[in-house]
């Protein structure tokens, strides 16, 4: 394999050094038992049991030593799934997953039993189809043994045995490889002296101190052939987790879980993703070069608008009249205002590749704590309720109040996402419902659009089409992303479609309530029969096949099929205020006890969601009921007391929402949203500040360019504006196809 140390490890100040990146941290929420250790200067990747397993698959994992060793080696057993009845404390340990995963750990405190190294050296032959049984990961930990048990001539004797495990390594090494990918000699556990029970009093920290040093002085950084090295970042780690010991020498889960974790980093990171790092990993790992496709994204929109501000201000003077270059260059060129907007745009997808795919801004973990979110969410509530402002159109889910719905709910959304709160089963609900929200404005507003206008132009659907996904589009030829990671666009393009379809089929006879709400409850019954995967993907694979594109059908069909009822909730409640409008039902007549039903419906479901045990659990319900919170809230909100008045704030937001849950994919959150962009300088709290500010300004320039260019694409008559969105989209497959067959 190759080593992680040889690697240009890019990450930030830590250039070529993995194991400095990962000492330069911090725990996070210590000493709860959610405590966990975070690098200031990289995403440190949370392996699940598959990735490990498939990383330390048909290899070994060997331990020896102390107490120490042991507690790390049953912690990666743990994490792997290895389980085994509990043996004796000081014996061996033998156990062999069904990914042939064999793990061993030798009871050798003093690091003198010879029947361990003569044993290792034997292993960790190469074959021609790659490894097998080879060592993945060494590991030896021992020292308080020494202190204890031999007074003064500990130093000399730990010396002396780890004279005998670095002869070993470097025999093997210089005979036919090393003896193993990962060779850890690990920092002797620093102390606690006022928890030490009795019998352990000898070992002080002075003692542990002096072995640390000695082991540092004689083994130093990595070796370049045996990856042997006393890991600083171990040390770091458990100096700072004094109050995760109990005994003040045995460390707790979270400890040894966080040291298991940056092993797997190290080892399994170069591994799993050292081809394809992005949205994984950026601490051990490199980031991958940016490809032709992303440059020509970003490089081309830069240059058509460079050349058609410059060529339209200064150079269409030049040319006659009848010259063939103006006649193309009127054609083929946008205005000077449209070429700044294209060069703007040009200019943020190039800042959303240097944020995300570059080392220059470092990417760090997100870690949930309820006094943040809590904080966060006061910070956008304030002013929000400040700005509340008298308001005369006092309509039924009017302007006002969608874009105010959109803003808040845009911005809960943000903070979820921003403080990694998607653990907490409550939170997780109630983001659900604000993303069911926007789709039951979805089939509300364009059911009425479409009930009241009865326009059904092509023209509006490439208007509406292309407004959704232009951005998203661009954001995923420049990040090497499949338009599908930016699920809401497509998603909703896809009700969208469904609302238009419906509405369309039988459109002579609309004007009937009755036939109306038939065809929605037929349409929903019939998207709820083919949201399955067995629809999605045929379709799927002719279009990978034609243009290029890998979309995932069972990731689609979760995303439609978790919200599959709620849009056609929203063209129900349409329909019902069209009717009520007519004065056909005396509406002030069951205001009050619609009120009090909605307040009711309210606080039922939140308690019903208050003792969800899961999210997962939660997914199962929530097709069926978040319609409950989601009317009752437009019910409320349009109650005579709450009617009149709507947060300026919030409506501001509102109306670039879409921009802001795209742009912080790459801009305000990092890692593909696992992580967060930090500055390197100033604290977390500094660089959420400045690149908040960056991400804000941003997604609102971004909105007006895509209102301004998706105005342009739909000019002149329905057949112009086909005619150039499929233009885009031809190169746009153009470009795909050449960068599947590169």
């Amino acid at each position: 394999m190759p080593d992680a140390y040889s690697f240009d490890i890019a990450v930030g100040r830590y250039q070529n050094s993995c194991d400095p990146a990962l000492a330069d941290g911090h725990w996070e929420g210590s000493p709860s038992p959610r405590a966990t250790w975070l690098p200031n200067a990289c995403y440190l990747h949370p392996y699940t049991r598959k990735e490990a397993t498939t990383c330390l698959a048909n290899s070994r994992v060997v331990f020896a030593g102390d107490s120490t060793a042991r507690d790390v080696f049953n912690s990666l057993r743990e994490k792997i799934g290895a389980d085994i009845e509990q043996p004796d404390k000081h014996s061996d340990v033998f156990v062999k997953t069904k990914e042939n995963i064999e793990m061993q750990f030798y009871w050798d405190p003093f690091w003198n039993r010879t029947d361990v190294l003569s044993k290792e050296q034997h292993y960790g032959g190469r074959t021609e189809g790659g490894y097998e049984h080879v060592n993945a990961l060494m590991v030896f930990s021992a020292g308080h043994w020494f202190i204890k048990h031999m007074g003064e001539s500990g130093y000399g004797q730990f010396g002396h045995a780890l004279d005998g495990i670095l002869d070993m390594v470097a025999s093997r090494g210089h005979e036919s490889g090393a003896i193993a990918d990962m060779v850890v000699v690990r920092p002797v556990n620093p102390v606690i002296p006022a928890k030490l029970i009795s019998t352990r009093r000898a070992i002080s920290r002075s003692k542990v101190d002096a072995y640390n040093a000695y082991l540092r002085k004689v083994i130093g950084q990595p070796r370049v052939v045996e990856d042997i090295h006393v890991p600083e970042y171990v040390e770091a780690l458990y100096t700072a987790a004094a109050q995760h010991t109990s005994d003040g020498l045995h460390y707790d889960q979270r400890v040894l879980l966080s040291e298991v974790e940056m092993y797997l980093n190290r080892r399994c990171n170069p591994i799993l993703f050292g081809k394809s790092p992005a949205g994984k990993a950026t601490c051990c790992v490199r980031y991958a070069s940016i490809g032709w496709r992303q440059w020509a994204t970003v490089l081309g929109l830069g240059f058509v608008g460079c050349l058609g501000w410059a060529w339209r201000s200064f150079g269409s003077a030049s040319q006659g009249d009848r010259s063939r270059l103006k006649r193309l260059m009127v054609m083929g060129l946008p205005s000077v205002d449209l070429s700044k907007d294209v060069t703007i745009l040009a200019l943020g997808l190039l800042y959303m590749l240097i944020v995300d795919r570059t080392a220059y801004l470092p990417k760090i973990n997100k870690y949930f704590s309820v006094p943040t979110f809590t904080f966060l969410t006061l910070l956008y509530l304030v002013p929000g309720f400040i700005s509340l402002t008298p308001r005369k159109d006092t309509t039924f889910l009017s302007r006002y109040q969608t874009d105010e719905w959109k803003g808040w709910m845009q911005l809960a959304i943000l903070i979820y996402h921003y403080t990694g709160a998607s653990s907490q089963p409550v939170i997780y609900a109630f983001i659900r419902c604000c993303v069911a929200g926007y789709l039951f404005m979805t089939g509300y507003g364009h059911f009425i659009y479409f009930y009241t206008k009865a326009e059904f132009g092509i023209k509006r659907v490439v208007n509406v089409i292309v407004r959704l996904n232009l951005l998203s589009a661009l954001m995923a030829y420049t990040m090497d992303k499949d338009v599908l990671f930016y699920y809401f666009g497509p998603m909703v393009s896809v009700w969208f479609g469904v609302v238009y379809l419906t509405m369309r089929i039988g459109r002579a006879w609309n004007n009937r309530p009755g036939f109306v709400l038939g065809k929605i409850c037929a349409s929903g019954v019939l998207c709820a029969i083919l949201i399955q995967e067995w629809f999605f993907q045929p379709f799927f694979s002719v279009l990978g096949a034609a243009t290029g594109v890998e979309w995932d059908a069972r990731e689609s069909v979760f995303r439609l099929a978790l919200d599959r009822w709620i849009v056609f909730v929203g063209m129900g409640v349409g329909l019902c205020v069209c009717y009520l409008k007519s004065g056909a039902v005396d509406v002030a007549r069951y205001r009050t006890h619609a009120i009090w039903i909605s307040v009711a419906a309210l606080v039922v479901y939140t308690l019903f969601v208050t003792f969800l045990q899961s999210k997962f659990v939660y997914n199962s319900y929530h097709p069926y009921v978040s319609p409950i919170p989601v009317v009752a809230y437009t019910i409320l909100r349009n109650s005579p007391i709450l009617a009149s008045r709507t947060s300026a704030f919030f409506e501001w937001i509102g109306k670039f929402s879409l921009e802001l849950f795209l742009v912080q994919y790459h801009v305000w959150l990092g890692v593909d949203t696992k992580g967060l962009v930090g500055l390197g300088w100033g604290g977390k709290w500094t660089g959420f500040l400045v690149l908040g500010l960056v991400f804000f300004g941003m997604a609102y320039t971004l909105e007006g360019i895509s209102g301004r260019l998706v105005k342009a694409l739909a000019a002149g008559d329905w057949s112009t504006a086909v005619g150039r969105t499929a233009l885009a989209m031809g190169v746009m497959i153009l470009m795909n196809r050449a960068w599947w067959f590169a």
